[in-house]
């Protein structure tokens, strides 16, 4: 069988920080007389500052259909965090949304439900992994993972 790869987008999380903290400022500066458009400014200054520091992460997904194991590593700033799934511990596969289908910005992901009791996101929103917006791309995706899991069961 294969082995699926996927990287996460740091450069347009890191873009979304630095749009953040430029419109904060800008709105800081134009809206100085005014305190609500003043802390507003500041608290996308903040969040986007926050997010350049700590949040800008890197995550590469990998799904190996030989070993049957799924892998996350998350590489922050500071840490990196490795996190595997077997195939054994899977109850469920999920298609999580975030966003409305008005707006022009909808996130799909996989959402693993553990034997556990547990819940986690494969692919989550924010992290700009490729296809991210496409539903027909995860529910591949989830039907390739489920026709796995059933025949390792």
């Amino acid at each position: 069988m294969e082995i699926w790869r996927f990287e996460s987008n740091a450069k347009k999380q890191t873009f979304l920080s630095i749009v953040f903290v430029l419109v904060g400022v800008v709105l800081m500066i134009v809206a100085r007389h005014n305190a609500a458009g003043f802390w507003l400014g500041a608290l996308l200054a903040l969040i986007g500052a926050y997010a350049l520091v700590a949040g800008a992460k890197k995550q590469v997904t990998v799904v190996d259909f030989n070993s049957m194991n799924i892998t996350v590593e998350t590489f922050g700033l500071f840490s990196t965090k490795k996190r595997g799934i077997r195939f054994d511990d899977i109850a469920d596969i999920l298609i999580g949304r975030l966003g409305r289908s008005t707006t022009a910005v909808v996130f799909y992901s996989l959402v693993l439900k553990l034997k556990s009791g547990e819940e986690y996101t494969l692919f989550p929103p924010g992290y700009f992994y490729e296809d991210c917006f496409d539903r027909d791309v995860m529910e591949k995706r989830r039907s390739a993972l489920m026709k796995a899991i059933a025949l390792k069961a």
